[in-house]
């Protein structure tokens, strides 16, 4: 499946989450900038990439690249569902101040683009 790109503002940048021993989470939103209708994405920092957004503000403009992941869930009272979650893999400012953002332990060679 090939990543979903979107170009758009931060709207909202949330905490870092400790959800178990081995789990950490970081959501931020993003408001596209094009079409008659701009959507508000909910994506996620995980793993490595916890720590990107401190870099970043709301009302930065920004470009960024996620895979989709989705997984089935059985919940407590019985109940199947699909869980799905937009995973931030890639992220530049869009602008005047572009500048990239890499999580700790990689490099930032002369690319204007980041992956992770």
């Amino acid at each position: 499946m090939e990543s979903i790109k979107i170009n758009g503002v931060i709207t909202a940048i949330h905490l870092v989450e400790q959800k178990s021993e081995k789990f950490t989470v970081q959501r931020f939103w993003v408001k596209e900038t094009e079409g008659q209708y701009p959507n508000t994405y909910e994506v996620q920092c995980t793993g490595k990439t916890i720590g990107v957004l401190n870099d970043y503000k709301v009302g930065d403009s920004v470009s960024i690249a996620a895979n989709l992941n989705g997984r089935e869930y059985t919940s407590k009272s019985n109940q199947q569902g699909v869980f799905m979650t937009l995973g931030l893999w890639k992220i530049d400012k869009v602008g005047a101040q572009q500048q990239q953002a890499a999580p700790q332990g990689y490099s930032q060679g002369s690319s204007q683009e980041v992956f992770f």
